[in-house]
């Protein structure tokens, strides 16, 4: 296969254009309110605080007509968070699930769908460590955490409305599912844009610099009325020697639907000569405090010249029994079941996910 060799800045206008912007509006830029944190779900303390320890414990139960059935243990996550000084706050979360061997569930690996994901086999538990200062209306943040690209892929496992993440987060060949060890700053230059900049190793987590080249990532979000977030995101391979093309582009939507929320995203990637693409478009709605519906379609290319398209259509019933205990929904436990009709090169089948977790 031909790699295309690069020059390590060349970019569009346009591109061009998208970084300027973003820097600019970072300078001034006001940090985002308590609680908004682009690596949800766990900010530091508003006040100086002693450590604080949150877990989270979700397993799932896989019936696939195309791949092995299984129980496997998903999540296990503890989060460490405190503020060591007014404005100076910290975040640790580990994942020992990763360790365990063998894995719990082990799919073909070449299969573009999510279900080639494992539970185990991985000595890499540390998922975010990362130090976040605040002061004069921004904030910076430094270590391993998620980068500002992919809206889905910063939400937190234990909030996403469908048990797995979008075939182009989740699967072996995924572009947008990415922590990253670097530096990072956000902010509202005004109230209806929200502004996240940084610069990365490129590298992935928990994996040290290879070489000289950084990925620079920015994301807007623009926020014309309630509820409604229209995302942009880019994803750059610069400064060091020339190499092979790296970059991502990204968009999304989140509109209501009178009772129900909508989402959509797209996401774009180059990787050497090889480009992917994937999107999805989801509804979702409670019908009930503690029972929600959702439905999603979706897509997914990990190489547009071969074109090996999966494409999945997932129902899905989400139960939340703490509101039945006078507990809020988003603290308590949950139970969720998948339908799956998925369609790609490995054949055509349904696939049923039970998953219930625990959080505290």
């Amino acid at each position: 296969m031909h790699i295309e060799a690069r020059p390590a800045w060349r970019s569009t206008w346009s591109a061009r254009a998208f970084w300027v912007a973003a820097l600019l509006g970072l300078a001034g830029a006001r940090a985002p309110a308590a609680g908004a944190t682009i690596n949800s779900p766990a900010a530091p303390p508003a006040a100086a605080s002693a450590a604080q320890v949150r877990t989270l414990l979700q397993g799932w139960y896989l019936a696939d007509e195309l791949a092995p059935d299984g129980f496997r243990i998903r999540r296990a996550n503890i989060w460490i968070t405190g503020e060591a000084a007014p404005g100076l706050g910290y975040l640790v979360l580990l994942n020992p699930v990763r360790a365990l061997a063998p894995p719990t569930i082990v799919t073909d690996p070449a299969r573009p769908g999510a279900w080639s994901a494992r539970s185990g086999g991985d000595d890499k538990i540390v998922l975010d460590a990362f130090g976040r200062f605040e002061h004069g209306g921004w904030s910076l943040q430094a270590g391993q955490f998620r980068i500002p690209l992919s809206a889905e892929a910063l939400e937190a496992g234990a909030d996403l409305v469908t048990i797995r993440r979008a075939l182009f987060n989740e699967s072996a060949t995924q572009v947008g599912l990415w922590r990253d060890i670097g530096l990072m700053g956000r902010g509202r230059p005004w109230p209806w844009l929200d502004l996240a900049c940084g610069v990365f190793n490129g590298e992935g987590m928990n994996v040290a610099e290879g070489d000289h080249r950084k990925d620079l990532v920015a994301r807007l979000v623009v926020e014309p009325a309630a509820d409604v977030a229209i995302g942009l995101a880019h994803q750059e391979r610069a400064f060091g020697p020339s190499g092979p093309d790296h970059r991502r582009t990204g968009l999304s939507l989140d509109v209501p639907l009178g009772p129900l929320a909508g989402r959509a995203e797209a996401l774009w990637g180059m990787d050497g000569g090889t480009t992917k693409l994937g999107w999805f478009v989801q509804v979702s709605g409670f019908m009930r405090p503690e029972l929600q519906l959702v439905a999603r379609y979706e897509a997914w290319d990990p190489d547009q010249a071969r074109a090996r398209v999966q494409r999945d259509l997932t129902l899905g019933l989400n139960g939340y029994p703490g509101p039945l205990w006078g507990v809020p929904a988003s603290n308590g436990a949950k139970l969720a079941l998948n339908l799956v009709h998925q369609a790609g090169p490995a054949g055509s089948g349904l696939a049923g996910l039970l998953m219930w977790q625990v959080m505290r």
